[in-house]
């Protein structure tokens, strides 16, 4: 099953991913929302060191994997059908499983809608650029 899908389609996915969750946390757009609601410090997130972006990496790569399946399962034709097949994931289950964290963990509120937005943009530009490639 997961044999058919282009290696280097999957990689350009997860670095897109990637660049994309980079951008978003980054000091110039959600970074210091997402960091204040975490109680995090600038120091805390530059010294994460490179295993931290190895499991980022990897993370996208899972997402890219798995949008491949869902794209592929649901004969996915054009990119409105990726979009929709992207949205309806990310809906079923990365929203929800924010929203238990929102509800059982008190994740903070601006935290809880940085997350959300990350994910919508990212599994829509996942499926669109496997939909492309």
């Amino acid at each position: 099953m997961f044999g058919d899908y282009n290696l280097w389609v999957l990689l350009g996915a997860a670095l897109l991913n990637f660049i994309i969750g980079a951008i978003w946390y980054s000091p110039k757009l959600f970074g210091p929302i997402w960091m204040e609601g975490s109680g995090l410090k600038e120091s805390d997130v530059s010294n994460c060191g490179i295993g931290a972006y190895i499991g980022a990496f990897i993370t996208s790569l899972i997402l890219a994997l798995g949008m491949a399946a869902f794209l592929d399962m649901t004969d996915s034709q054009n990119l409105t059908d990726a979009l929709i097949v992207a949205f309806l994931a990310w809906m079923g289950f990365f929203l929800t499983c924010n929203l238990s964290a929102l509800i059982w963990s008190k994740v903070p509120l601006p935290v809880f809608f940085v997350n959300i937005g990350y994910g919508l943009i990212s599994y829509l530009a996942v499926a669109a650029f496997l939909m492309f490639f």
